[in-house]
């Protein structure tokens, strides 16, 4: 989707469409949750799945379609302010490979020089990956996640995740992000 597109054109380019319309349903944390429905006024957004013995809420799909609850008819997500982490950093992801948590990003072009989304990872890492978010990690990382799916997307490894790096600063893009966020 272009709306929310800073990965350096990748996107535009995509023929595989993985997010929002045949996507992994995204996993939230319980704040997210709690955001998500307050700021939406929807209430029946997400159902539970046991991911790797964990019980996680994962965002519901439109009635009889792949397509996400949250996507507009005009094909731009509704709850963009403050979708969750997991929509946040598509087409990254985290996978946790010979039990590191990993970068990893779906790819259509996997030959491609990624350096340029180095920063990125690493405004991930220190904006975004916090406490709420780490305490689930295992569950983002699990593989368990593609059941659902029915298939595991084209993906390349990029580098381990840095879990030290979370600055205990707003993201000041997603306020769901930010210490000021109450509920």
């Amino acid at each position: 989707m272009e709306q929310d597109n800073p990965w350096n054109g990748l996107c535009n380019k995509c023929k595989t469409i993985t997010c929002c319309i045949n996507f992994l349903t995204p996993t939230v944390t319980e704040k997210e949750l709690k955001i998500i429905q307050k700021k939406s006024g929807f209430s029946d957004i997400a159902k539970t799945q046991l991911i790797d013995g964990k019980k996680m809420s994962v965002l519901k799909r439109k009635p009889n379609s792949l397509e996400c609850m949250f996507l507009g008819t005009d094909k731009r997500c509704t709850i963009n302010e403050y979708k969750p982490f997991d929509c946040i950093i598509f087409p990254f992801d985290i996978f946790k490979i010979d039990e590191k948590f990993t970068w990893v990003v779906y790819t259509c072009n996997p030959d491609l020089d990624w350096k340029w989304s180095e920063t990125i990872l690493k405004s991930f890492e220190e904006n975004l990956l916090t406490p709420d978010i780490i305490k689930d990690l295992d569950a983002f990382a699990s593989f368990e996640r593609y059941e659902d799916a029915g298939e595991m997307y084209e993906h390349t490894v990029l580098r381990p995740v840095n879990l030290n790096a979370y600055k205990n600063k707003s993201a000041k893009k997603y306020e769901c992000y930010s210490e000021e966020w109450k509920l």
